[in-house]
């Protein structure tokens, strides 16, 4: 033991084998010696041969703690993680006093989904030592991962009282004050976390994320490299810092880095979140992996109250999504909201985001029949509150973007459970039945890719037929050339690559006099942008930028521009859309993951799938074929002004009636108590 203490293992290991061999088993002092060889193994990594000595050990003194303690630990080393849990409990319940029982098991729990059983876990340890900060932490922790984050500021900031110094009280204080929409105090709580712990990767992370979501990212993607200098193996890290890396147009090493984002996710690895890979040429499977893994972590399918699907009247369907606001995802849906068709159907509205006072906001809450603003809510109560109104179908509108809550569907909110419209890909959700998709965005081939079941309308993309349609302003006012041929992207940063860049460029230096038109990025990454060009040959002065503006202003850009060039491997989404409707062409490249297609699937849905390519270097010819053949472009606008009346993209009642129609077909099979399915919903298609 003497030696073990001195961390001489292998000396004491060899002392711990002479004393098994000399005294006889069923004495103290052979369950001594297995306890001590058991320990010196696990301390030498030799879990297996560790395990048969605390075992040996536990059989000798039954009612020895420490000993069960020790062998949950090794179990728990062993990946045999219920077995563990037994040996935690054994031991809290033969020693009152030995806190770390109750709080390993609370650990565990947490990792095994079984958030109700940790809280009381942690519960238990903190009866036994109410002075244990770290209990406290752990069950702000699990709070935050249930969806109620005011109880969990309340943990973190007990936790605190207790010990100032504990680091995880601080970076979960931060993710509650976050959740509350309280970002600035969660930047100051990441703060403090960091300057505890400098070697701490997590509120670096936290920050980053934080700051993203802000249009920072030249910070976040400062905070981003800071948390990969203390870990590189932080979880979702290398996903986090490659996304923050496009936003700001840092290149360097993107290839490298993206094929050892790759490797690490074909290891299996939870090296990114699933959103950060949509604008990465990561394969669909691999996608479906990190989303279930993603998943899986976030939001564990719970057990309880089952939602019942009502017999006869009318269909009532629920809409969740934190961007009823200023959004993307706002523009898209308002119109749907308000054609649904009322004589079989009942809309109820459950918004989880902030309240902008904005016009938009007022617009969606005004269609529903019911709406709901379920911010202060946990998501248990959430889908409790949706089973009482009775829901037979509840729409999730986020996936995996930003602020989703997938806990309230985890929880069941009705008998048929739907994503849509919000994140390109699947969920990885077991608890989500359907996917809203059409044949291009998820053709059948495809289908494997998707744990949901895929229902295909006849175009994925809905559409507010009653968008404004400003006037464009003069070129000059724009910052542009009056006569030179404007290629315009208004996508996200993070979306374009190098390998789009290249193509641009080649464009830019063979279309004399033309400019590239994009969304102002900030001074820096701007800066990054033009040097970019000009390593290409192309004068930076052909880079214009455009700041960011209202919506209606933003919209009349489009009209100025001659030819919206798309990215890969993520398309234009709303984006296209905005640009479709302004009349602007578009070119695209079509990929082979959801959130590539998107952009083809529009172009079908106007009737101009001649503007879409199947590989970069045909999308390059086509862009320049039609910068050179103007009488071409013309005969398309025109096209495009014809379409917003009769093109099924921007027909949002004949978009009303085929969703309606699926939501029919999935309450039908739900009600004959027959499994979800794939199928498709007959209608005009393009």
């Amino acid at each position: 033991m003497a030696l073990h203490r001195q961390g001489r293992l292998a000396e004491a290991l060899d002392l711990y084998r002479v004393a098994l061999e000399e005294v006889p088993q069923a004495a103290p002092a052979g369950a001594s010696a297995h306890h001590g060889a058991g320990l010196a193994l696990a301390a030498m990594g030799r879990h297996p041969e560790a395990l048969e000595h605390l075992q040996a050990a536990c059989r000798l003194r039954p009612a020895w703690a420490a000993a069960h303690f020790n062998r949950g630990l090794v179990l728990r080393a062993l990946g045999r993680r219920e077995e563990a849990l037994a040996a935690y409990r054994e031991a809290a319940s033969l020693d009152p006093g030995l806190v770390e029982a109750p709080f390993n098991a609370g650990n565990l729990l947490r990792e095994l989904g079984r958030r109700e059983e940790a809280l009381a876990a942690y519960a238990e340890a903190l009866a036994r030592r109410p002075t244990y900060a770290a209990a406290r932490a752990n069950r702000a922790d699990v709070l935050l991962a249930l969806g109620r984050p005011r109880e969990a500021l309340e943990e973190a900031e007990a936790a605190l009282a207790l010990d100032p110094r504990c680091k995880e009280a601080w970076v979960n204080r931060g993710l509650a004050l976050d959740r509350l929409g309280r970002e600035r105090e969660a930047l100051a709580s990441y703060e403090r976390a960091a300057a505890l712990a400098p070697a701490f990767a997590a509120p670096w992370v936290n920050a980053g994320d934080v700051l993203l979501r802000q249009g920072r990212a030249e910070q976040a993607a400062l905070c981003f490299e800071e948390a990969w200098r203390r870990d590189p193996t932080h979880p979702l890290l290398a996903g986090s810092r490659l996304h923050a890396r496009l936003a700001v147009a840092r290149w360097e090493g993107w290839r490298e880095e993206t094929a050892a984002l790759v490797r690490e996710l074909e290891a299996g690895r939870p090296a990114s979140a699933p959103f950060c890979l949509v604008a990465l040429p990561v394969p669909r499977a691999l996608q479906r992996q990190a989303a279930e893994r993603f998943t899986a972590a976030q939001w564990p399918a719970r057990s309880g109250a089952p939602a019942v699907l009502r017999r006869g009247g009318r269909i009532r369907v629920g809409y969740f999504s934190s961007d009823f606001r200023e959004h993307a995802t706002a523009v898209l849906v308002a119109r749907l909201f308000e054609v649904h068709d009322r004589e079989r159907f009942e809309v109820y509205g459950y918004s989880y985001g902030p309240d902008d006072g904005g016009p938009a906001r007022r617009r969606i809450l005004e269609a529903f029949d019911r709406a709901f603003d379920v911010r202060g809510l946990s998501d248990a109560e959430v889908a409790a509150l949706a089973r009482r109104h009775g829901l037979d179908v509840a729409v999730d509108l986020k996936g995996l973007t930003e602020g989703a809550r997938l806990g309230i569907f985890a929880h069941r909110a009705a008998p048929v459970q739907v994503t849509w419209l919000g994140y390109p890909g699947t969920t990885g959700a077991p608890f989500l039945d359907y996917l809203l998709a059409d044949p291009v965005v998820v053709p059948e081939e495809h289908l494997a890719d998707y744990t949901e079941q895929v229902v295909h309308l006849p175009c994925y993309q809905v559409n507010d037929d009653r968008r404004p349609l400003p006037e464009a302003p003069p070129r000059a006012a724009l910052g542009l050339p009056g006569g030179g041929f404007v290629f315009a992207c208004f996508n996200a940063t993070y979306k374009i690559n190098p390998e789009v860049f290249d193509v641009w460029m080649r464009l830019l230096a063979q279309v004399e006099g033309s400019v590239l038109w994009l969304l102002d990025p900030g001074e820096e990454a701007a800066g990054r942008l033009r040097r970019e060009a000009e390593a290409r040959g192309v004068a930076p002065s052909r880079l214009v930028f455009a700041p960011r503006r209202p919506y209606g202003e933003y919209l009349a850009r489009f009209r100025a521009a001659d030819l919206f060039l798309d990215t890969w491997p993520c398309n234009a989404h709303t984006t296209a859309s905005d640009a479709l409707w302004a009349g602007l062409p578009l070119v695209t490249c079509r990929g082979e993951t959801f959130a590539g297609r998107v952009a083809a699937s529009l172009l079908r849905a106007v009737g101009l799938e001649e503007l879409v390519a199947l590989e970069p270097a045909g999308y390059e010819r086509l862009a320049l074929e039609l910068a050179r053949d103007r009488e071409r472009l013309v005969s398309l606008r025109r096209h495009l002004e014809a379409a917003r009346t009769t093109a099924p993209l921007f027909d949002t009642r004949r978009f009303a009636r085929s969703l309606e129609a699926a939501y029919e077909r999935m309450v039908e099979r739900a009600r004959r108590g027959l499994p979800p399915e794939p199928f498709a919903v007959e209608g005009p298609h393009p």
